[in-house]
This record gives C-alpha cells, structure tokens and sequence, in this order.
C-alpha cells in the first residue's frame, strides 16, 4: 500500500520533523511518501476562510499546490492529510485515492480547520479522542481514532520498564508546555506555587524554551510529568512521551485519559473542571511520597506505550485501517463531489461567526446520537471522588461506561425507575440522571445529583431542582457535540446543561 502523506511546514523544523517521520515509517517498512502541503514553505497553515477565498480567484500558488498534489498522487492508495489543512475540497475528485483526513487541533480549531473540510473526505483518523462525537455529527461513518504518538526520535531505545523500576531520578516534577492562555495560566500557577522545585519550560516561562536534547535528557531524570489540555483530551504529545520516558504521568480528562491508559496502574488522572488543581496536587503530592508505588506505575505506563503505541504499531494499524476503509469506499461509491455554499449562505455565516454565533446544525440521528454521547462524557468529568454510582435513564449507559474508565468507581445502571434502584442496592454517592427521570426517587438515593439535558432552559429547570436540592450548579457544553464543559447560571441559553445538585431536601420522603 502506497501512502502520500501530506503535512504542514510552518518552520524549517517542522519540515524536518515530518519528514524524518516518513522516513521512519520507511524503516518500519511502509511505502510511505511525505509532500508539504504549504505553498512557498515554511509559512502558516491557511485558515479555510482564507484558502477558499484565494482558491476561488485561482491564487497561482494554491494552482501549482493542487497539481503537485494530483501529480504525486498518482499511482498512491491512499492520501492522507496529516495535519487536516490547506487542501480544497474542490480538489479532492481530482485524486483517485482513499482520501482520509487527519487533525490533532480540535476542539479550539474547529470551526476554520476541520469542520469547513472534513466531512467531503472519505475518511477521518482523529487525534483527539473526545471529538469523535463530533466528527460523526458531521455525517461522517468512517471515523477512528490515531494517538499522537508519532515520538519514536525522542523515545530512548535502551529504555525498559526494569530500568524505570529500579533507577534513580532527581527531578520531582517537570512540564513542557505554554503557559499563555489565561485559564491555563491560572491553573499552572497553581501548581507552580504548591511545587516550587517543579521545572516548567516553554511560551511564558521564564525558563523559556530548551533544545529537543535537553528535553529528553529532563524527562530522562524526571519521576512525576503533568499533562494539562487547553480544554478537552486526550490529544497532545505529552499523552504519550511522558510513559515512554518512564515518567509517570498526571492528566487531565480523567476518564478520557482512562480509554487510553488504566488509571491508577499506567497513569494517574485528574478532572479540573471550573479551575480547581486540587485532585492534581493531592495525587503528585501522593506519588512523589511513595516511590516504590510511582516507579510501579510509571514502569506500567512504558510498558503499554511499547506494546500498543509505539511507532511501528501505529503505522500497521493505520494501514490495517486504510485497507478496511478502501473495501468499504469500492463496496458503497465515493462520496459525491463538493458543492459549495450558496453566497447568500456564506455570508450569513461568515457575518454571524463575527461575532460569535453559529448557525445550528441541520437535526440528524447522527447529531443527536453525537451529543448525547457528549454529554454523559461531560458528566462524568464532573463526578468527583464519588465512587458508588446509580446511574438512571436510556442514555445513561454511555455514562456509566465513561465513569468505569476510573476502576474505584461502581456503577450500577437503568435505563428508567420501571426497573428501580433502592436505597438497599446502595449506599450510592452520587445519582446521575437524564431527562424523564422522577427527581423524588434521586433525592432519596444518594446526597448528590447530576442531572443531564438536552431540552429546556436551564431557568425553568432550576426551579423544579430548587424544589428538592439547596445547592444547585449549572454547566454547559458550549458544543454540544464536544464534552467539554464551563460554569454558568441558571439564565443561560445553551442546549446542553448538567446541574449539580447537593444537599437533598427530601431525602426519605
């Protein structure tokens, strides 16, 4: 199988990378060919407003960039575009191969990176496990997930789990990452405040950046490596580089995090929901007292990146994937041809994307099924340290699913009261419910509520809430397709809300 692999090159280095990446694959024994899919590079990624603009007035750049493309593609089974930009959908029936996209910048690029193009190609290897929800709110059937663990030049070859259980390492805590974003800030600071010794590298540091040999020598050294997102995971290098440098890792999106590795014995997890690093510091200031427990765990973690990510297994499981999904393309036909928008469309929504408002999704079972599937991925980064769980209504069977990614957490699941949950199959921590659900039989279950929907406003629901819990807080998804939540009040206007409530008023009743 015959791979062109198209990249970006918003440096000379980027370059490097990709193509050393492709070269790699070579050596693993794929026939892979890399192609920069940047006019006149190294330049920046066009944003797709900007690339059909220019595409549509035919900027001789992009012309020269579609016909090297269609020219190297040529004799290829399969295109895939890496980093999921700068190409036109316009130009995809002019190549004669499985034309798969691939993103590792969703959720924050969404809206001028994946969801203008994605849908028109024949496939999606998405990066970030959290968005296949959306992805398939797209209508796209032919979706599946790709770590970003394309590390093998930084990984350590003389590196083994016995090493990592045995060997000495002077640096607590280490992260590599910008510290720009004001809510990111915020939470580093934190951590920065609580661990002083901790080394901390990259945009807005002061420490600055270090070379990539410095990097690994750090992570070499380092017992405990954190891992935060800009908002939902898991998706970045850190996910995998810190276990394959025998580091143990501490993350974010908790049961996300849980997908990918166990929890608790190849990494530790945490949620930081509404701006709390709480869990983050209870569990490095745990490790870090218990050498013996995180050599245990962070051997753990090296072991499963060797026998499930590394690169040679990813590349064979993305062309096992390929394969599978040409059978499918030639069984069912190509996708029809692009078609663009009319202009009275485009204009209506580049004007409202001006100042903030989308346009609605058109409805589907495929966005229904999407975004009930993100909100229970959602509620259950707001569980806490419950751990018995009842777990009530038809689509709470996704959340009960998500929670188990925590293996201290019980889950015992109905689709409705017609089936009830006693306070006798308890004691329960925590009740999650969904729409249709009697709030009397919650109450008198377990001391908290999470209360997920789709329907209503959240006014209307807190009044009913009110009227069997004192304390009651409102999250929203600000996509309803992405599981990613933020603290509002009962006046908001999103669709997808999760209350929670405490402190029960009838309990018993």
């Amino acid at each position: 199988m015959k791979i062109l692999f198209g990249h970006l090159g918003w440096s000379d280095a980027a370059v490097r990378y990709f193509r050393a990446l492709a070269e790699r694959a070579r050596g693993y024994g794929f026939e892979v060919q890399p192609i920069c899919l940047v006019p006149d590079a190294p330049a920046p990624r066009i944003n797709f407003v900007e690339l059909d603009r220019r595409w549509r007035r035919r900027d001789p750049a992009l012309v020269r960039l579609r016909d090297e493309l269609v020219e190297a593609a040529r004799g290829a089974d399969v295109f895939w575009n890496f980093n999921g930009a700068n190409v036109h959908p316009d130009w995809l029936p002019h190549l004669h191969t499985l034309n798969v996209y691939g993103c590792f910048d969703d959720p924050e690029s969404t809206a001028r990176l994946s969801a203008p193009v994605a849908r028109y190609f024949d496939a999606a290897l998405v990066g970030n496990l959290a968005c296949l929800p959306l992805y398939r709110s797209w209508g796209m059937r032919r979706v599946e997930w790709v770590p970003n663990a394309f590390i093998a030049e930084d990984c350590d070859p003389t590196l083994t789990p016995e090493i990592v259980r045995t060997e000495e390492r002077p640096i607590d805590v280490v992260f590599f990452g910008e510290r720009e974003t004001p809510w990111r800030r915020e939470r580093l600071d934190r951590l920065a405040k609580a661990f002083p010794t901790a080394l901390f590298h990259g945009r807005g540091w002061e420490s600055g950046y270090v070379s990539a040999e410095e990097r690994r020598r750090i992570y070499r050294n380092a017992k405990v490596g954190w891992n935060l997102h800009n908002s939902v995971g898991p998706v970045n290098l850190r996910t995998f580089a810190l276990p394959a440098a025998g580091v143990l890792q501490i993350g974010d999106n908790k049961c996300r995090l849980g997908e990918v590795f166990r929890l608790g014995e190849e990494v530790a997890g945490f949620d930081s929901v509404g701006g709390s690093m709480d869990e983050c510091i209870e569990l490095t200031r745990y490790y870090l007292a218990r050498d013996d427990e995180r050599r245990r765990v962070a051997a753990n973690g090296l072991t499963r990146y060797q026998r499930d990510y590394a690169e040679p297994l990813l590349w064979e499981s993305c062309t096992r994937q390929f394969g599978a999904w040409i059978e499918a393309v030639r069984a069912e036909g190509r996708a029809p041809r692009w078609k663009a928008p009319s202009t009275l469309e485009r204009i209506a929504r580049g004007a409202l994307a001006r100042v903030g408002v989308r346009l609605p999704r058109a409805r589907s079972q495929a966005v229904d099924e999407a975004e009930a599937v993100a909100l229970c991925w959602a509620a259950a980064s707001l569980v806490g340290d419950a751990v018995r769980i009842a777990a009530i209504g038809g689509s709470a069977g996704c959340f009960a699913h998500e929670a188990a990614a925590d293996p201290e957490r019980t889950t015992v699941y109905v689709a409705s009261l017609d089936r009830a949950i006693t306070p006798a199959d308890g004691p329960f921590d925590l009740v999650v419910a969904t729409n249709g659900v009697d709030l009397r039989d919650c109450a008198t279950l377990a001391p908290r509520l999470l209360f997920a929907t789709a329907e209503g406003t959240a006014a209307r629901l807190d009044a009913t809430l009110r009227g069997f819990y004192a304390r009651v807080d409102w999250y929203a998804l600000p996509d309803p397709c992405v599981p990613h939540v933020i603290p509002v009040d009962a006046t908001t206007s999103f669709s997808s809300l999760i209350a929670a409530c405490g402190e029960p008023l009838r309990r018993g009743a």
